[in-house]
């Protein structure tokens, strides 16, 4: 998870707004590997070391820069025989990825909006509908494409942990869209749109 962590330090130190031309730059300069999904003149689809990344602007130039760190295909039959069992599996895999974050440079500016779990705090993981621009894309290696394209849809998230960085929001979680899709771990960064000032543009 190393290049993931080290993209979010480079986003998260870049002067606000964050931009889709911003964030592309850091993710060349950091050798990710292109998609060849260009949007308005940008890149919006990067992989390295396994993992996929891509940008997505909203309608009101609001950008959010998103990782697939882990994805769970459905099974052969178009759906999961299991799909508690698969979800605690990614919620392992995120509890696994949270201290990499708690050890990152940018650790201690972040503010934890807490993490999210199913009934009373048990940290079982919780079946949020959530649609605030953390959009959801293709696993590692992906490079977008169509789970890029139902990224542009309300995500939903099994578990969730959150934090506000200067400015920005930064979210981990297990998605999981619906039944015959990917069940993934994705972080995402985007403006904070409680605070002051631009949400962003290219």
């Amino acid at each position: 998870m190393t290049p993931v962590i080290a993209m979010l330090e480079d986003l998260g130190a870049l002067a606000p707004p964050l931009t889709a031309g911003g964030a592309a730059a850091r993710f060349e300069a950091r050798g990710w590997t292109p998609g060849g999904r260009v949007r308005d003149g940008v890149e919006t689809s990067w992989d390295a070391d396994g993992a996929g990344a891509w940008i997505r602007t909203s309608g009101a130039g609001t950008v959010a820069v998103s990782f697939a760190v882990w994805i769970r295909d459905a099974d052969e039959s178009g759906c999961f025989d299991d799909l508690e069992a698969v979800y605690e599996e990614g919620e392992r895999v995120l509890a696994g990825f949270l201290p990499e974050i708690e050890r990152s440079s940018f650790a201690g500016r972040l503010d934890g909006a807490g993490w999210t779990p199913e009934g009373e705090g048990s940290g079982q993981g919780e079946r949020a509908a959530e649609g605030e621009g953390s959009g959801q894309g293709e696993g590692p290696g992906g490079g977008g494409g169509a789970a890029e394209d139902e990224a542009e849809g309300d995500g939903e998230f099994v578990a969730r942990e959150r934090w506000t960085l200067d400015g920005l929001v930064l979210t981990a979680g297990v998605v999981h869209h619906d039944t015959d899709l990917p069940v993934m771990v994705v972080v995402t960064l985007e403006a904070d749109p409680a605070a002051p000032g631009p949400a962003g543009g290219r």
